[in-house]
């Protein structure tokens, strides 16, 4: 009697922990049709007689929804959103269903988002199909319309983001008095947008994980990835950007653009850029960190890339003034491939890369 009652309570006991194991895992499948506890449904907050076609302005009975409740799903059809656009609050999870959109409405305004993450944290949002006004802006003016804007906020995880046609960036983190920290956008693809298809101007501890960011045209700097900080007292740390494909940007697959940031205090930026893979913008990459004071301080930490392959440049990297601010930059293992005409016009080889190697060393850049 013993043993069986023993065998009993250990089968009971296995019997909770794998039931209990299924119930956490519940909670957190953000997979399209899997039901998710206590996940409320948008649609619920919508009119009646509610359009599907995005044809009518929804965003005050989506925004009411949000206000309410922390894990929600949108609506499985497209809701045009306006210029106000959809502020998240601390603490939420949103689902986007297999035919969840978001259109912004035509507008005149030069600043504006689709989704706002401002001053909050610990924000999920999975699946987020966003559509700017590029094509159907009211007027020529401006630069900052924006897919999603994260500004002074932590612990964000942006994931499979579908994010096309805004009339600034696709996705910007910056901005504010504090850097926003610990964010992850992974999975994404960023494309046709009018600025950049994803700008870091103010932030600690940021991955950009497996995603493809093309297309971006219109008005500068036209590039895939910009880190560009605004002012000495932004912040740009920790940056990693892993599996990155760029394509067919303007002017840049990736720039990292630091002269704002420069003061006579010392400043320590790190920045990773591992397997980026580039096909057709104009330069790969483009750095610019340089200031025309005498005996500059420069930058300490490093910037480190790491099998970049870059395919069709005009140039693989730009490199703009005299790089005499920059931290210590290693670019290992480069391969490329290139056409004839494009190869004849300009630096593109990793042979003609190697007979300057001496001239890039002594802007502070070493390649290996």
């Amino acid at each position: 009697m013993k043993n069986y009652s023993q065998k009993s309570t250990k089968m009971k006991k296995i019997k909770s922990i794998f039931l209990y194991l299924i119930y956490i895992s519940s909670l957190f499948t953000p997979a399209f049709g899997v039901q998710r506890y206590n996940i409320v449904d948008l649609t619920s907050y919508l009119p009646r007689n509610y359009v599907t076609d995005a044809s009518v302005d929804y965003t005050a009975y989506i925004q009411k929804g949000l206000d309410m409740h922390r894990v929600v799903k949108m609506p499985d059809f497209p809701i045009c959103v306006n210029d106000k656009g959809l502020k998240i609050s601390s603490n939420t999870e949103i689902y986007f269903q297999q035919n969840s959109k978001l259109l912004m409405a035509p507008t005149s305004k030069s600043i504006y988002a689709i989704l706002w993450i401002v001053n909050v944290n610990n924000i999920s949002i999975f699946s987020p199909n966003l559509e700017g006004d590029r094509d159907v802006h009211l007027n020529n003016k401006g630069e900052h319309g924006m897919g999603i804007h994260i500004m002074e906020s932590s612990n964000i995880i942006i994931n499979n983001p579908l994010i096309r046609n805004c009339w600034g960036d696709g996705i910007y983190i910056g901005g504010g008095k504090i850097p926003s920290s610990k964010i992850l956008i992974k999975d994404g693809k960023i494309i046709n947008n009018r600025r950049n298809g994803i700008s870091i101007t103010n932030g600690v501890s940021i991955t950009i994980a497996n995603c493809e960011v093309e297309l971006s045209h219109g008005t500068n700097p036209m590039a895939g990835i910009d880190i560009e900080p605004n002012s000495p007292k932004n912040v740009i740390n920790n940056i990693l950007l892993e599996d990155v494909t760029t394509r067919n940007n303007k002017n840049w697959g990736i720039v990292l653009s630091l002269n704002e940031i420069y003061s006579r205090d010392a400043k320590d930026i790190n920045i990773s850029i591992i397997n980026h893979r580039d096909i057709g913008s104009k330069a790969a990459l483009c750095l610019v960190s340089y200031t025309h004071e005498k005996n500059p301080i420069p930058f300490t930490g490093s910037i480190k890339i790491k099998n970049p392959i870059w395919i069709n440049n005009e140039e693989m990297i730009k490199v703009v003034g005299n790089n005499n601010i920059a931290p210590t930059t290693e670019i290992i293992n480069i391969a490329t491939q290139t056409g004839k005409t494009k190869q004849q016009r300009a630096l593109n080889s990793v042979e003609k890369m190697k007979m300057k190697k001496m001239l890039y060393n002594k802007k502070n850049i070493f390649l290996k």
